[in-house]
């Protein structure tokens, strides 16, 4: 490229543009910095660097580690396309497992970790069957009810604390909402190491949902199994809970085998 050309390629460059791809690099590279080191980083300052940071935390491109202080890269990245998922080692470390067993039972597998107070799907398999339960990368939910209620149950008991002051609120006529109930129900599943759900996210939903755990036993995401309820009675969801603790069991060894980073924990 000659120096005329280079001149012109970088007019069109946008500095905003510029500042945020090199604040995205700095905390793909090194999660878990404080806003100062990303400016000392990136060279910016401080004020910028909030206000880039800002944006693309209100985007889910970045997100703040549980103290508030630190920063490590969103998971709003995966919708970016098939490429990005590739950086992410839990998705490729669990795919296997979750293809085995979506096409054993034929519904559809989810996997879906936690991001801030919601829990987030990062992954997930459909049957190509005409009545099915549809999902979507990206897709959010709250803790209180399905598969999700698996994170509440192995939450430290401050935090959990926090979230049971809340109202509960009430998605359908099976949504828990009473918090005593919920912790005797939490208190279930992490006797019995798994959560079966019957309408309480949505009335034609039930689902089979197991735990994830990177290494020091911290659940790093849900498994989870979805069927329509007019396909799964009460006994069927009992049927499949082996092969769904199997299949989130079989995930939980190979990440404890590979100790991946922490940039996959959530």
């Amino acid at each position: 490229m000659s120096l005329a050309e280079d001149r012109k390629d970088n007019s069109y460059r946008i500095e905003a543009v510029d500042c945020a791809i090199d604040v995205l690099q700095a905390i793909a590279e090194e999660p878990g910095l404080a806003m100062a080191d990303i400016a000392r980083k990136v060279g910016g300052s401080r004020q910028r660097i909030f206000r880039m940071i800002r944006t693309l935390e209100a985007r889910d491109l970045v997100t703040r580690g549980n103290d508030g202080k630190s920063y490590r890269i969103g998971f709003a990245t995966l919708l970016l396309g098939a490429a990005a998922r590739g950086q992410f080692d839990l998705v490729q470390i669990a795919e296997p497992a979750m293809l085995e067993l979506g096409r054993a039972t034929q519904e559809t597998v989810q996997l879906r970790i936690r991001d801030g107070d919601e829990s987030l799907c990062v992954f997930r398999w459909e049957p190509e069957r005409a009545v099915r339960v549809h999902s979507e990368v990206g897709q959010r939910g709250a803790f209180y009810g399905g598969s999700s209620k698996i994170f509440l149950a192995y939450m430290e008991e401050d935090e959990l604390a926090r979230f049971l002051a809340a109202p509960l609120p009430r998605l359908t006529a099976n949504s828990i909402v009473d918090p005593a109930v919920l912790r005797e129900r939490l208190a279930r599943i992490r006797a019995n190491g798994y959560a079966i759900s019957h309408g309480e996210v949505n009335d034609e939903l039930v689902s089979v949902s197991a735990p994830v755990f990177a290494p020091g036993s911290r659940v790093t995401a849900v498994l989870n199994l979805a069927a329509p309820a007019s396909r799964m009675s009460a006994a069927a969801a009992r049927q499949v809970v082996p092969q769904v603790m199997a299949a989130a069991e079989h995930i939980s060894r190979v990440i404890r085998l590979t100790n991946p980073p922490a940039g996959i924990q959530s």
